[in-house]
């Protein structure tokens, strides 16, 4: 399937219209549907702002040849285990944060004795 049907089949499966998501990225309705019939190249810009609005990954969107990853499988996966550390990342973070919130408070505390 051709780009330009992809993007005008994920858009209409959302009800969404061509005015509606060229709003949402900055650009006409016109140019947004010469997007939709291949007749203008899509930025890589517009290509994640398009993935935004319309909730769908780059795997959903890009034939496999133009994957990195040709397997669909595996970079989903590769999705996930980044989303994973990064939010153990986090979660490290606040903890070290807490911790050292709660020596700066002892330490003040100490001061005030």
């Amino acid at each position: 399937m051709q780009l330009g049907r992809k993007l005008r089949a994920l858009r209409a499966s959302r009800n969404f219209t061509q005015e509606y998501v060229a709003s949402q990225i900055g650009i006409s309705q016109a140019a947004y549907s010469a997007l939709e019939n291949d007749r203008t190249v899509l930025s890589v810009k517009q290509l994640v702002q398009i993935t935004q609005v319309l909730n769908v990954s780059l795997a959903e969107i890009l034939p496999p040849s133009l994957l990195p990853h040709s397997d669909t499988e595996s970079l989903e996966k590769n999705m996930e285990e980044l989303k994973s550390n990064y939010e153990k990342m986090l979660a490290d973070r606040e903890a070290e944060i807490a911790h050292l919130s709660e020596l700066l408070s002892r330490f003040s505390n100490r001061d005030t004795d």
